[in-house]
């Protein structure tokens, strides 16, 4: 493993035990086992630490989410599973449960703004697929960015809050859901051939 790699590993770790404002850079370089002056060579502040790992971790969602993507399956279910995959990957992993507990507890400007860019890339790969799916004939012309932003939000809704209070939907509850709020509304209707 690389330095860089080892030190990147190491901030992984101490941003999942103590938070990113409980985080040092000596702690890194502790947990690192590499001087602190070294972590400087590669990254300027710890701002910019946390920034390189939320963007690794986006590439990790979206590679998620286009392994979702099955191409004999209709838009719909593809998208609805795509945003399903990034939703359960992004809540099962424990640096991101971390960082959005600590800017809703401690309101940490930097953890804000990080899980907001974590936000707007997921909201950018939506609207991505909305747009194609408008330009293939399969999404009434829309909004794509605003369409894309409310799908994220409900679906976070869905899975954190609901599912907080009652018993989690099944993969089949949430894909039927999601034909009811958003398939129903967006489907560009095929015309009927009259008999």
């Amino acid at each position: 493993m690389d330095l860089q790699q080892r030190v990147v590993e190491a901030a992984e770790q101490s941003f999942r035990q103590f938070g990113y404002k409980g985080t040092t850079m000596e702690n890194v370089a502790r947990i690192a086992n590499v001087g602190k002056g070294t972590i400087y060579t590669f990254f300027a502040s710890k701002e910019a630490l946390l920034d390189h790992i939320l963007s690794r971790l986006v590439a990790e969602m979206q590679a998620v989410a286009n392994a979702s993507i099955a191409p004999d399956d209709t838009f719909f279910n593809n998208l609805e599973r795509a945003l399903r995959s990034v939703l359960r990957f992004r809540g099962q992993h424990e640096l991101l449960i971390k960082l959005a507990q600590e800017g809703k507890q401690l309101g940490t400007v930097a953890v804000i703004e990080g899980m907001a860019r974590v936000e707007q890339a997921v909201t950018k790969y939506l609207r991505h697929h909305l747009e194609a799916g408008v330009s293939h004939g399969d999404v009434k012309p829309c909004n794509t960015e605003l369409v894309a932003f409310i799908m994220l939000r409900t679906y976070t809704a869905i899975l954190a809050d609901w599912e907080s209070r009652h018993e989690p939907l099944s993969d089949d509850e949430l894909m039927q859901v999601f034909q009811v709020v958003f398939a129903e509304g967006l489907n560009r209707a095929r015309p009927q051939v009259q008999s």
